[in-house]
C-alpha cells in the first residue's frame, strides 16, 4: 500500500482579522469616525457588514493608502 500524501495546508481566512474597524482606521489615519463613514458612503472606501459590524478589508485599506501617498507625494 502506498503511503498517504500529506493533506494540503489549510490557509486560515478570518474576515474579521483580515479587516479593520472604523475606529481603528480613524485612529490610524488621525481622522474622525465621521470622516471614515463619509468615505464609505461616497464609495471611496469599500466595506463589508459582518454580523452588524462595518469592516474595511485589509486590501482596500492598503490600496487607499497607496493612492493617498501618490496624491500627497509620499
Amino acid at each position: 500500500m502506498a503511503p498517504m500524501k500529506r493533506p494540503a495546508a489549510f490557509e486560515h481566512h478570518d474576515p474579521i482579522e483580515d479587516s479593520h474597524s472604523l475606529t481603528h482606521l480613524a485612529h490610524r489615519w488621525h481622522v474622525s469616525r465621521r470622516k471614515i463613514r463619509a468615505l464609505l458612503k461616497s464609495g471611496k472606501l469599500p466595506f463589508v457588514d459582518l454580523e452588524g459590524q462595518l469592516r474595511v478589508p485589509d486590501p482596500a485599506v492598503k490600496e487607499f493608502e497607496r493612492g493617498w501617498q501618490r496624491v500627497n507625494g509620499g
